[in-house]
């Protein structure tokens, strides 16, 4: 999902609901909370303008120019009612660990710059995905944000070059073969940019980046 600049609305002011919120807001969304009380994280972004929070029970109104809902109170019933208001007004919803509650799912993830790993188990055992989630980022440092941000600064370059899609694809393919990511983690600018020009004819320099 796109969520840059769309509303997303978050029924609940527990830890759960935290952590939904400040995933809609890492991902870009706006964030309509409606809770009677929150955590204190939850009413400091509302206090410094980050969300809205109406501080009162549900209502079906709160999903007025609402791209999105999820649900993440303690009461079965008021996530039903989340629910069955956002099937109605043909948004889309979540119900915290109710995977038949949902329109859409959010798998445990994380996050290296532009690169986003998510692990899900078809609402079998979030908590299991958790924990997958948590082996796999052990294997991948910041350096992979430096990385991929390389990688999209060469895919401008190589599209720039008017090639076809087959050889654009070939391109990438060498790329992505050349390793890179190596003298990128060992601080190397050397073998980076001689790895550069062997792989796709391109320095630091072309590719606007700075000692």
């Amino acid at each position: 999902m796109n969520l840059d600049g769309r509303l997303g609305l978050v029924v609940g002011g527990g830890s759960v609901a935290r952590r939904k919120v400040l995933g809609l807001l890492e991902a870009g969304g706006r964030v309509r909370l409606v809770a009677p009380g929150t955590v204190g994280e939850l009413e400091s972004l509302a206090r410094a303008g980050r969300i809205e929070w109406r501080a009162r029970d549900f209502e079906p109104a709160d999903l007025d120019g609402c791209w999105l809902a999820i649900a993440a109170t303690d009461d079965e019933a008021v996530n039903r009612a989340v629910f069955r208001a956002a099937e109605a007004a043909g948004v889309w919803c979540n119900v915290a660990d109710r995977p038949e509650l949902c329109s859409f799912i959010l798998p445990a993830h994380f996050r290296r710059g532009r690169l986003v790993v998510a692990v899900s188990t078809g609402g079998a055992s979030p908590l299991l995905a958790g924990r997958i989630r948590d082996d796999l980022a052990e294997g991948f440092d910041q350096t992979w944000a430096d990385y991929l941000d390389l990688l999209a600064r060469i895919r401008r370059a190589v599209l720039g070059r008017g090639l076809s899609a087959r050889e654009n694809r070939a391109a990438f393919e060498t790329v992505l073969e050349a390793d890179l990511l190596t003298p990128l983690r060992q601080g190397d600018r050397q073998a980076l940019e001689e790895r550069l020009r062997d792989c796709c004819r391109l320095s630091l320099a072309d590719l606007e980046i700075e000692a």
